[in-house]
């Protein structure tokens, strides 16, 4: 069960939901289609976002600046936040610049990742909150928001998304790294910031 755990945590791990969210938008919505090489531009931005944090959090561990790679300690986890949302925030200013290139979407969701991660922040300094959950409730309330504004149906993927969310809820109590309380905070606020920035298009 513990492996079980683990491999679930790694596989959708926080760092690779912006881009699993990408996809399953544009794979889903015909309301975001945008020219190809915009799309690969959006898409290649992201993966730098996922590979420098990534290969930042494994040198802070060889380095024992952290004490592992799911940064379970709460007190070790300023750093890594925020250069995560160093990286997002470059990221939101370079798609702004270049607003005419993508949908409003993409900015309220870059938006709404900085919005979570900040509060995550803060939140930080007083409690625990799962950054798993977290990631996987902004994909969900992503994909929940454009399934209402966009009409698209897709109750179907829903529904195995909320499955997935609770495999990782499961992994993340079977690891012991959460309790429930932080598990179900986690997943609200991604959710409801995601969704609502996404459904009002909401941005900065």
């Amino acid at each position: 069960m513990l492996q079980s755990a683990k491999i679930i945590s790694f596989l959708l791990h926080p760092l690779w939901m912006p881009l699993i969210t990408l996809i399953i938008a544009f794979g889903l919505d015909p309301f975001l289609g945008i020219h190809p090489k915009a799309f690969l531009f959006l898409l290649s931005i992201v993966l730098v976002n996922i590979l420098v944090p990534g290969i930042t959090i494994l040198f802070m561990v060889k380095r024992k600046m952290i004490s592992n790679v799911e940064i379970s300690e709460r007190t070790e986890r300023w750093i890594p936040f925020l250069l995560v949302f160093g990286y997002y925030m470059l990221t939101y200013v370079l798609l702004r610049t270049r607003a005419d290139h993508f949908p409003v979407v993409v900015n309220s969701f870059f938006f709404g990742l900085l919005l979570s991660l900040g509060l995550a922040l803060i939140i930080n300094n007083f409690t625990k909150i799962s950054i798993h959950m977290l990631a996987f409730g902004g994909m969900l309330g992503s994909i929940a928001a454009l399934n209402v504004v966009h009409y698209l149906n897709q109750g179907f993927v829903i529904a195995i998304l909320l499955l997935l969310g609770t495999a990782v809820a499961w992994a993340r109590l079977t690891l012991g790294v959460h309790t429930h309380r932080q598990v179900y905070f986690g997943f609200s606020l991604g959710f409801l910031i995601h969704f609502y920035v996404i459904s009002y298009g909401v941005f900065v």
